[in-house]
């Protein structure tokens, strides 16, 4: 102990450079009881040393300090504390002590500047990472939404982060990399309105150097918070059409059904939805076999039968993709006459429809295997709401007993695949946050009928085409980070009864949204892990989805017609592929401006399309 008193006194009292080499190694046997050495070397000196040997002895105390890792500065800190507090006890008035006693409380400032400094550079380094490397847009919400002084921190140049991304986004050329940050700036206008409107004239100034750019003065208008954006401006930023082209309202005055080769299954149909649903795509029925066995039908909406491919329709389809839910309204895939009134199932008229057949034993168990796909016209009896069901109000006894039946085959169903429970309980909690209309809101009777039954075609359809070779396009998804969000959604599903915080909460709903929400379209197939499906696909939405019609005339033109040549399959294979690429693409651009048309609404800031 003596011995390293000495050499380490030897060293605060020298005028030459220190000798870094031995402090650190000491320091690195035991960094508290050194440092407890070093003030103790200091506080003696006040009654041992001159005025100007205890000068030297701070000065190079300063020096060992700086050179230090401000992972250490709390070791530090205390000891000064502990030191200035025996000073006080010492009741010394010289002007030389008062100086003393400065400088020392001085270099607790110092110290507190380095960490912050530091601080502020890792936070930038952690901030920058995220968003010019990863460039992960849900990383950048999740960023946004938890780091509150995202604006504070600022890099060597005092520029925060949202004027440096202003930087790389009028400087950049690549369109993928305009596209990515024009998001970025979004989001964070979207986040943090009020403190990014505070310094609004630093980054007009910065854009208004660019006005010609892409996107500039679009920016430039929100951050001068004009108030109002017009609706038309917003669809055409995104390429939302909601306008029905002349061509295509020609074209609706020609379609006709042809029921010419169609099978009647003349069997019990009903329509379970909601009450003031119009777009009635999907009906199911049950039939007894006379050995006891049952016949289940599933029927879809028969899109081709009605649009020719490749028609217009057909592209203005494509173009949109979705029905996309807004709000205050909904902007659907086809003209309205088509979907809720020519393909809707309505009751009592006969309606075109892709019949999915299976085969279920006496004891209610389906046959996955046993699908037949059918070219069908078939009557709906019943349009019954998810209350009737449920309640058993205004319906026959017939139709109670066949729903009866139903729910038995639908609940074994259920039980057979128990992991895609886990897939629905995430999407439900993330729905709770998030915006996301849906039609099955409860865990009642009518809901999993329908569930299950359209669960069942998208599960089996694409199966039966990759078996027979044919093209087909595929759901498939991937859950990431798997044990994270394994262990995010157990502990919610433990704990979450309101006692979670709602900071917290909302952090691990977005770890949820990212490892589930990844769901993407493909003619290879991968499974859909969330589901535990081997085959998955889009198959039973046919007037609200594109890819659900688009696999409908995969079925007529490779089941029900049939290709002629290897020249056509790899032809229709191209197409396929390069739908699906497009649809990709297409989905992630409604979704944002779903996203910015919500948002925008709430605050009141949606002007209707001007004329």
């Amino acid at each position: 102990m003596s011995s390293i008193y000495n050499k380490l006194k030897s060293i605060l009292l020298s005028e030459k450079e220190i000798d870094f080499n031995i402090v650190n190694n000491y320091l690195k046997e035991d960094y508290k009881e050194t440092i407890d050495i070093i003030f103790k070397i200091f506080y003696d000196s006040i009654s041992t040393c001159t005025y100007d040997e205890i000068n030297i002895i701070l000065y190079n105390i300063e020096e060992i300090i700086d050179n230090q890792s401000t992972e250490y500065y709390k070791i530090i800190n205390n000891k000064v504390r502990e030191i200035n507090y025996k000073l006080s006890k010492l009741n010394i008035n010289t002007i030389e002590f008062k100086n003393i006693k400065l400088t020392l409380i001085d270099l607790n400032r110092k110290m507190k500047l380095k960490e912050e400094k530091e601080n502020n550079f890792n936070k930038y380094n952690f901030y920058s990472h995220i968003i010019f490397k990863e460039k992960n847009i849900e990383a950048v919400k999740v960023l946004i939404k938890y780091e509150n002084d995202i604006l504070k921190v600022v890099d060597q140049n005092e520029n925060n982060i949202f004027y440096n991304i202003l930087e790389h986004f009028l400087n950049n050329n690549e369109e993928n990399d305009i596209e990515y940050f024009y998001d970025v700036i979004i989001i964070f206008l979207h986040s943090l309105e009020e403190k990014i409107l505070k310094d609004k004239n630093i980054y007009l100034e910065k854009l208004s150097k660019h006005k010609n750019k892409k996107y500039v003065k679009e920016i430039m208008n929100r951050i001068k918070d004009y108030g109002k954006i017009d609706s038309g401006d917003l669809e055409r930023k995104y390429h939302i059409t909601t306008k029905i082209h002349d061509e295509v309202m020609k074209e609706l005055t020609t379609f006709k059904f042809e029921i010419k080769g169609r099978k009647l299954i003349n069997s019990n149909f009903i329509t379970i939805d909601d009450k003031e649903a119009m777009c009635l795509d999907d009906a199911i029925s049950l039939s007894q076999n006379k050995d006891g066995s049952y016949n289940f039908y599933v029927g879809i909406t028969d899109i081709p039968s009605l649009i020719p491919y490749k028609s217009k329709t057909f592209y203005d389809a494509l173009s949109k993709i979705e029905t996309i839910y807004l709000i205050d309204k909904n902007i659907d895939l086809y003209h309205p006459c088509i979907s809720n009134k020519l393909c809707s199932l309505l009751p009592y008229i006969p309606k075109n429809v892709i019949i999915y057949k299976y085969l279920v034993d006496p004891s209610f168990n389906l046959d996955t295997n046993s699908l037949e796909i059918i070219k069908g016209v078939i009557e709906v009896n019943h349009r019954l709401t998810y209350d009737d069901v449920d309640k058993g109000d205004n319906i026959d006894q017939d139709t109670i007993k066949m729903l009866e039946k139903i729910s038995l085959i639908t609940s074994i169903l259920k039980g057979r695949n128990s992991g895609k429970e886990k897939y629905r309980k995430v999407e439900s909690l993330i729905k709770k946050v998030n915006y996301h209309p849906s039609t099955f809101a409860d865990k009642s009777i009518s809901a999993n009928i329908v569930q299950e039954s359209m669960l069942l075609v998208n599960s089996t359809v694409p199966k039966y085409f990759s078996e027979r070779g044919f093209i087909y396009t595929y759901r498939n998804q991937k859950i990431h980070n798997k044990n994270v969000a394994d262990k995010v959604f157990s502990e919610m599903v433990k704990t979450y009864d309101g006692n979670i915080p709602d900071k917290e909460y909302q952090k691990m709903v977005n770890i949820l949204s990212y490892s589930y929400l990844n769901a993407y379209y493909s003619i290879e197939n991968l499974g859909h892990e969330g589901l535990c499906y081997n085959y998955y696909s889009h198959s039973s939405s046919a007037a609200r989805r594109f890819i659900d019609s688009f696999n409908q005339y995969l079925t007529y033109l490779q089941l029900f017609e049939g290709l002629k040549s290897d020249k056509e399959y790899y032809e229709l294979e191209n197409t396929a592929s390069e739908i699906v690429d497009y649809i990709n693409d297409k989905k992630r651009e409604n979704l944002k401006f779903q996203n910015e048309y919500n948002y925008l609404y709430s605050k009141g800031k949606i002007l209707e399309r001007r004329k």
